[in-house]
């Protein structure tokens, strides 16, 4: 809608629905809770993964202004609505434990490949299974997104704008262990009221520890954007760009989420799913980026050697310098105890450290060997919670520079050759990993590896040639 000649506003709205999670051969599986809470031991085998559809209506609306309210000068702001519809579940549904009971029941079968149902008798001895699933009532994971944006010309080639974006999730996944012990939460509801006994006794004893996907974490996300674009003019091009961003979360799988390195993939009180609120495992709090491209003024008509002609013009024109620059905050990362102190029975370890109180001096020392003091924390008293949230800590920064050296020469009209000169990480700067975040042995003594870094993020300095035929 042209509101007026300089504000325009568009409004939109886009409908999504889907049928669900569906097997054709009614082999989806699926672990669901009794009427008491408790894991059930027998999954539910059928057509359906979930017991109510909830992506039927999914309604995201959208809406944008563009108003100029001076020439060289540009506002756009925008908001929208956004739906994930969760087209993974392959690998939570229809694998461990199910797919491998059948696999195991199938060999030598041709005419029943898959046998249902797989029944686990209550108070199995040992609690083999280890059992995967979904929230059957699960809601589709919905973020919403808003932006405010101000373009400026300064001359007729060199704009700069300065930005806001934000974004909040709701009903994203969590990933947890359901058949933990479920403790009676204290006033700050990190640890339990009274410590959890040695002998490990899980709601449900009949199954072991497992992975189930919930929809009750959120996100949020705030960032200033300030952007510096030069285009091509006089042979010079390049842009700067800066962000000021925080990104907060209770879970967030990625690359870095592995126990040891970084912190873990699991929610440390599957009841409490709001004690893991805290920085995302990619919150960077400081980016800056910025490449360029000159065309070196060597040759006829240029300034340098403007009145060369013949292969002397072809030695000195055409040659072309770029590079790329990149500098952010490190990583935040969570110390964590590397075993089960709570003695909760999470197999995959999401307990984290106490803070030492009495602890003085700086928590980050900032070598390889020792990039974080082990002495800033303590092991939690057995069968409780530690107190530290959950990425508190930054590990290095990275910073590299790439650059390239371009040389076109024209053969004839139609064709040319380029001789490129590649340099990564030109400055042969070691961009440090993150540290190993086990933080303690199970005899309650600082693990020796505590705070070192074994990686880097990047390679060395490297450096490479090629040559280009165009036509």
């Amino acid at each position: 809608m042209h509101v007026r000649s300089n504000l325009t506003v568009t409004v939109g709205l886009r409908h999504e629905f889907n049928n669900g999670w569906n097997s054709p051969q009614g082999e989806a599986s699926n672990y669901v809770f009794g009427s008491n809470g408790v894991l059930l031991p027998t999954p539910v085998v059928g057509n359906h993964v979930f017991a109510t559809n909830n992506a039927k209506l999914l309604f995201g609306p959208r809406i944008g202004v563009a108003y100029s309210p001076m020439p060289k000068t540009a506002i756009h702001a925008g908001f929208g609505t956004y739906y994930n519809q969760l087209d993974y579940l392959g690998s939570c549904c229809d694998a461990s434990p199910i797919g491998a009971l059948n696999n195991k029941l199938s060999v030598g079968s041709t005419n029943n490949p898959h046998i249902f149902p797989v029944v686990l008798a209550p108070g199995l001895s040992g609690a083999t299974a280890s059992p995967a699933g979904i929230d059957p009532n699960l809601t589709i994971p919905t973020v919403e997104e808003w932006s405010l944006k101000v373009e400026q010309g300064i001359t007729a080639n060199l704009l700069v704008s300065v930005g806001y974006v934000g974004e909040h999730g709701f009903h994203l996944p969590d990933t947890a262990d359901v058949n933990t012990v479920i403790p009676t939460p204290t006033a700050n509801g990190l640890s339990p009221a009274t410590p959890f006994p040695t002998t490990l006794v899980r709601p449900d004893p009949s199954i072991s520890n497992t992975r189930y996907t919930l929809s009750s974490a959120i996100s949020n996300y705030n960032a200033l954007q300030v952007d510096v674009t030069q285009r091509f003019t006089k042979g010079l091009a390049f842009r700067g760009t800066y962000t000021f961003a925080r990104s907060l979360d209770e879970h967030s799988s990625s690359f870095l989420a592995n126990e040891g390195v970084a912190g873990t993939t699991t929610l440390m009180i599957p009841q409490d799913p709001r004690a893991d609120y805290g920085p995302s495992n990619f919150d960077v709090t400081h980016q800056f980026h910025g490449n360029f491209s000159y065309a070196l003024p060597f040759g006829r008509g240029q300034m340098l050697a403007r009145n060369v002609t013949g292969w002397r013009d072809k030695l000195v024109s055409g040659w072309e310098w770029n590079g790329i620059a990149s500098i952010q905050d490190g990583f935040p990362f969570t110390p964590l105890v590397s075993f089960n102190q709570s003695n909760n029975g999470d197999t995959r370890a999401p307990d984290r450290v106490s803070i030492n109180p009495s602890f003085t001096g700086p928590v980050i020392v900032g070598t390889p060997t020792e990039w974080f003091n082990p002495a800033a924390f303590l092991l939690p008293a057995p069968g409780t919670y530690g107190n530290a949230g959950r990425d508190i800590l930054r590990g290095p920064g990275f910073g590299e520079l790439d650059s390239s050296l371009f040389k076109t020469t024209t053969i004839r009209e139609s064709l040319k050759v380029q001789f490129r000169a590649e340099f990564f990480n030109l400055l042969n700067r070691t961009n440090l990993g993150l540290p190993v975040v086990s933080t303690f042995t199970k005899a309650g003594t600082p693990s020796p590896s505590a705070g070192q870094i074994t990686y880097t993020s990047t390679t060395s300095r490297q450096i490479q040639f090629g040559l280009k035929l165009l036509w």
